[in-house]
């Protein structure tokens, strides 16, 4: 099954006003005499009335301006449409009453959506809405041609498909675009991609071109592969995400001012705690339908959070900050309570989401915030921002203040701490900072418990006690820094320290890492900021920037610049970065840049608000974007998390001001209650193939190499399959591997020894598309070979040679074989492998004559038709009879043996046998084996009236050979 959904989006007047029957709106309310009877259904969205027709359906889009109505009405018929079944299906609460003069209709039902089975032979359609907006898919059941699929737009003016994909047409209100075609099969439990695109014939109908696919299984098609809001009815904001790896299920961590923000039964606390802001945590199904659970935490202050993780159990972790003096808290507290101003905070629910687990205010009686955390074995590593001077500093064992630096320096310094993971204590804390301005980010484990500490600084005195430790840059580059400092595992010294920046404003916002080094990104208005051996190193305008250190610091393995591709038009600025399967880092922010640029199969091409938010992947060396979308709605979208799975899909939570952010049906929020709201998408990066090629010549020893290349590292081993659609002696393999981070996958087929040119059709496909090579492997050119005789019996070896016509640098089989004068295989005769080394002009070979019934004219022949001089084999022939006895007296009997010159042919040599005399008697014939060269047969002989000499004669293969004995009387 193949099905096409587009969306129907009014994109140029959003004055376009609501209309009647507001209370009515995403539902299909039939019709039961109210309306024209050409329409089965009717849809209100904002704007424009959608009718369901059994050819299709009709949007009628209008607006009120200066008083006065507008309206414009587009029909969209599909070409060939008879006999549909049209219905509704998933029947909503409650009915519609119409009464209108005459008209009256009772007790109308209304559906969520509408469909119509068999609206042309083998296609049916569906309409329903996704965030309030109307959309169809067009579904085509096995056995019928999606080629075959036309579209007319009666009304729609200048019907055009863009360079970006999408559909686009005019009306008297503005442009209506309808969204690019995404394609994806579920098998096995992964997405693959199908190509397919939208296009305008030349009769100016709307048609659908679709790549190879699995014929016998669903497709979807949509670029998001599920999104969904997070909110309620007053402001809301997703921050951060991450994936459980107990249950697959997608952790949002968020922040709420609704009391009506959706939670679940049985959560930790199903209500707000306060007028202010609370934090939520909630957990997602896998697949974005359910909303597993969802809970508040807080006080009745101002409750953020800020950073997330989730253990291997399932447990969530959790920190912020908070000016509530009543956060609900735990036993093993870091600090005994709320000490004023605003405090961080890290806190744990189980699993179920309806336990607390661990929870502790962080800080002095100054301000004091969480901003990240993450989890080293049995250890939280927890990093902030301070204020107050009595922050409780740790460690050594002895609970005494040292450290790395034991005193506040300046007005706020960044502080490192580490805390059990199920008691919540404390085991050791210090400060980090300068005589200026500093504060705490991010940090990531570097194995054996050491830490990377990610902290922004205005001093140019950072940790300077510890700035003979290893670092690219040991000085401040001017203005507000970045720095990176590697700590021991028992937090009492530095291995590493350095600045990270030019002499503007840079601030660094995430870290992520893993076995190979840790990726720091953040934001940068520098045009000096250190950039090397990374996808881009000009500065246009206010960037993005990522920057690969090793695991000692000491040096950068990359650093790039990422953000508007025009100079001064648009910034960039970086939220948060994690690690893909391959090691290559995948950069989430916001922008209001236009020129970006894109990247990938199924990428948003174009921004659509002021500010979107952006997904860009790229390489494990950090040298190429191997993806790049924007993501978002009409207005603001911004501070986005990440998370992402081994199969390439990427969770963003976000922020949006858009009511057209677009999310999908079947999620737990397809529809938005005020702005700003949380939004959690599934946001497909995949790979996909971009060519299949093969070299010209061949390879060492005697091999065809093929290469498919990818447009990014895969993500995991990944299958190609492989087809010979042509009968061929080319030794392929059915499937090869690519390798997880590898771009491109060599592999190679063996080359027979050629008689003749050898052509190959070979169709290779990944991920659901597939590519195709053909070609010719030329046979050699050789010399005729050439035998040590010109004849010999058969079953005998003789020495032969045959060469090149041009040495060759490979090592090159030489096809050979025994043919008859008519051309035919001789049976029985083989020849050894001939193969010429490398660089050489010829090879020795044995030809093993078999024996034959005849003698048998034969030659060698090679490739392209090269023979060898004539070369005669003989048949085995009579050689000797040999009686057991000189004489006899009968009545008795005589062995006698017959030997052959050579051995007997398949079947044996037949010789025909005769005695000189009657008292004598011998069989007509006798068979030496095949094989053998000799066989014993049986004289019976009589007594005769006198002495007689008996003579035995055994002929073949005209030859004759006698033996006698004395017959006494």
């Amino acid at each position: 099954m193949l099905a096409f959904t587009a969306a129907m989006a009014m994109v140029a007047s959003p004055s376009v006003g609501t209309g009647s029957f507001s209370s009515l709106a995403d539902s299909f309310i039939a019709n039961k005499g109210q309306w024209d009877p050409q329409a089965r259904f009717m849809a209100r969205s904002k704007g424009a009335n959608l009718w369901v027709t059994d050819d299709g359906y009709a949007i009628d889009f209008s607006r009120v301006s200066d008083g006065r109505k507008q309206g414009h009405v587009v029909r969209v018929r599909l070409e060939g449409a008879k006999n549909a079944k049209v219905e509704g299906t998933e029947r909503l609460p409650g009915v519609v009453n119409f009464y209108h003069g005459k008209v009256k209709a009772e007790r109308v039902s209304r559906y969520s959506e509408a469909r119509a089975t068999n609206a042309v032979p083998g296609v049916d359609a569906r309409y329903y809405f996704e965030a309030g907006r109307p959309r169809y898919d067009l579904v085509v059941r096995p056995g019928a041609n999606p080629a075959d699929i036309q579209l007319n737009y009666d009304g729609a003016k200048d019907l055009r498909v863009g360079a970006d994909g999408v559909l686009r047409y005019e009306t008297a209100l503005g442009t209506v675009e309808e969204r690019g075609l995404y394609v994806f099969q579920n098998i096995a439990g992964r997405q693959v991609r199908v190509d397919a695109r939208v296009k305008v014939n030349a009769e100016g109908k709307v048609t659908f071109a679709v790549g190879a696919y699995d014929r016998t299984k669903s497709l979807v098609i949509d670029p998001i592969v599920w999104s969904t809001y997070a909110g309620g009815s007053s402001p809301d904001a997703a921050r951060k995400v991450a994936i459980d790896p107990s249950t697959g299920g997608i952790v949002v961590l968020g922040n709420s001012s609704s009391d009506d923000f959706p939670t679940t039964t049985g959560a930790y606390d199903e209500s707000s705690e306060g007028t202010s802001q609370d934090v939520t945590v909630s957990r997602y199904s896998p697949d974005g339908t359910t909303l597993q659970f969802s809970t508040y935490y807080g006080g009745t202050g101002t409750d953020t959070g800020t950073s997330l993780l989730v253990t291997n159990a399932g447990n969530v972790i959790f920190g912020g900050t908070t000016n509530s003096n009543d956060l609900p808290r735990t036993g093993g507290q870091i600090v005994t309570g709320y000490k004023g101003g605003t405090d961080g905070f890290l806190s744990s629910i189980d699993v179920t989401g309806g336990v607390l687990r661990t929870g502790s205010y962080i800080g002095g009686t100054s301000d004091d915030s969480v901003s990240g955390i993450a989890l080293d074995g049995g250890q939280i590593f927890v990093v902030g921002t301070t204020a107050s001077s009595n922050f409780p500093v740790a460690g050594g064992g002895t609970g005494e203040r040292t450290g790395i630096q034991r005193t506040k320096l300046a007005g706020t310094d960044a502080f490192f701490m580490k805390v059990n993971v199920n008691t919540g204590a404390l085991t050791f804390s210090t400060f980090m900072g300068s005589s200026g301005a500093d504060t705490g980010v991010d940090v990531q484990p570097l194995g054996g418990g050491r830490a990377a500490v990610l902290g922004t600084t205005a001093g140019t005195n950072l940790l300077n006690t510890w700035s003979a430790k290893p670092g690219f840059q040991k000085t401040s580059g001017g203005g507000i820094d970045s720095w990176l400092v590697g700590v021991t595992a028992d937090g009492l010294q530095i291995d590493f320290r350095t600045y990270i920046g030019g002499s503007g404003t840079d601030t660094a916002t995430a870290l992520a890492g893993d076995s190979t080094g840790v990726v720091v990104v953040g934001n940068t208005a520098s045009s000096n900021f250190p950039v090397g051996n990374g996808y881009n190193s000009t500065y246009r305008n206010p960037s993005a920037f990522v920057t690969k250190f090793s695991l000692t610091g000491g040096t950068y393995e990359y650093s790039f610049l990422y953000g508007t591709q025009r100079v001064g038009i648009g910034n960039t600025y970086a939220d948060d970065v994690t690690i893909d399967s391959t090691g290559g880092p995948v950069l989430v922010g916001t922008t209001d840049s236009a020129f970006l640029g894109y990247v990938g199969d199924g990428a948003i091409t174009k921004i659509k608000g002021a500010l979107d938010t952006y997904i860009a992947r790229f390489s494990a060396v950090g040298k190429q974007r191997w993806y790049g979308t924007y993501l978002g709605g009409s207005l603001d979208d911004s501070n986005a998390g990440v998370a992402i799975d081994g199969e390439g899909n990427a969770y963003i939570a976000s922020s949006t001001n858009s009511i057209d952010f677009p999310v999908t049906p079947s999620v737990p929020q397809s529809s938005y209650s005020v702005v700003p709201e949380g939004t959690l998408t599934k946001f497909s990066l995949p790979v996909t193939a971009t060519s299949f090629e093969v070299k010209s010549g061949l390879d060492a020893p005697y091999k065809q190499r093929f290469t498919f290349v990818l447009d990014g590292a895969a993500y995991a081993n990944s299958p190609i399959a492989l087809t010979q659609n042509n009968t061929s002696d080319l030794d392929l393999p059915d499937t090869v591997n690519v390798v997880r981070g590898a771009r491109q996958q060599l592999f190679y087929a063996n080359v027979p020894a050629l008689f003749e040119d050898l052509p190959y059709d070979i169709t290779a496909t990944f991920a659901g598309k597939s590519f195709n090579v053909t070609g010719l492997i030329a046979a050699p050119d050789i010399t005729a070979p050439v035998l040590a005789m010109s004849s010999a019996i058969g079953g005998t070896t003789i020495n032969g040679t045959v060469g090149l016509a041009m040495a060759s640098a490979l090592r090159t089989p030489i096809a050979l074989r025994v043919v008859d004068e008519s051309g035919s295989p001789v049976a029985g005769a083989t020849l050894s492998t001939a193969i010429v080394q490398p660089n050489q002009a010829s090879t020795a070979f044995k030809f093993y004559t078999a024996p034959v019934a005849t003698d048998t004219v034969v030659r060698i022949e090679g490739a392209k038709g090269v023979m060898s001089d004539p070369f005669t084999i003989f048949a085995a022939k009579p050689l000797s009879l040999t009686a057991s006895r000189d004489s006899i007296t009968g009545p008795a009997s005589v062995t006698v043996t017959l030997r052959l010159t050579g051995k007997a042919p398949v079947g044996g040599a037949v010789v025909s046998l005769s005695s000189s005399d009657a008292s004598a008697t011998v069989p007509a014939t006798v068979t030496v084996p095949a094989g053998t060269t000799a066989v014993n047969f049986v004289v019976t002989v009589t007594k005769p009236a006198a002495d007689t000499n008996v003579v035995i004669s055994a002929t073949a293969n005209s030859v004759t050979v006698q033996d006698s004995f004395l017959n006494k009387a």
